[in-house]
């Protein structure tokens, strides 16, 4: 069940990330489906006995991990008028605060802002996007996710040893 589970919020990610880099728009239902599938996939993999209390302790930094990340969001949101960002990138940087947890989130986000940079530069070099142009960030989230699914507590520590000295 935990296996299926995982497949189908992968599949959801897939879904995200394919129709916002094809239409500039994030399917919000698929996003809210694979929120609903994170939270079940935290409940079945939760291994203590079926304590609400327990499982309350066990699930809240996830849970925190996405109000926080998606307020940051939707500070970044409100303060730019949508200009720097859409309401669909809060939606999906909730959902991968619930599926990654701290610290993972941070290195999802760090690695997605970084190839988001890369990619948009190259594009403005290329002479194939102005300045202003706008660019879908749902995939670059997505790929964070991926990335810092499989590499984010090698990355986090990576990082805070080489630019922290911890």
């Amino acid at each position: 069940i935990s296996f299926g589970c995982l497949l189908l919020i992968v599949s959801c990610f897939m879904l995200i990330a394919l129709h916002d880099a094809k239409t500039g728009y994030v399917l919000s239902n698929i996003v809210y489906l694979a929120i609903g599938l994170s939270l079940f996939y935290l409940v079945i993999n939760y291994s203590s006995s079926l304590n609400l209390n327990d499982l309350w302790l066990y699930s809240k930094p996830y849970i925190l991990s996405s109000i926080i990340a998606g307020g940051v969001f939707y500070l970044i949101y409100f303060i730019s008028k949508g200009k720097w960002l859409g309401a669909g990138d809060i939606e999906i940087v909730a959902l991968m605060g619930i599926f990654l947890v701290w610290p993972n989130i941070l290195v999802s986000l760090y690695f997605a802002f970084i190839m988001g940079a890369i990619y948009g530069s190259i594009k403005i070099l290329d002479h194939k996007a102005k300045l202003r142009s706008a660019i879908p960030f749902g995939p670059f989230l997505i790929a964070g996710t991926f990335f810092a699914y499989f590499f984010g507590p090698q990355a986090f520590s990576t990082y805070t040893r080489i630019f922290l000295g911890l």
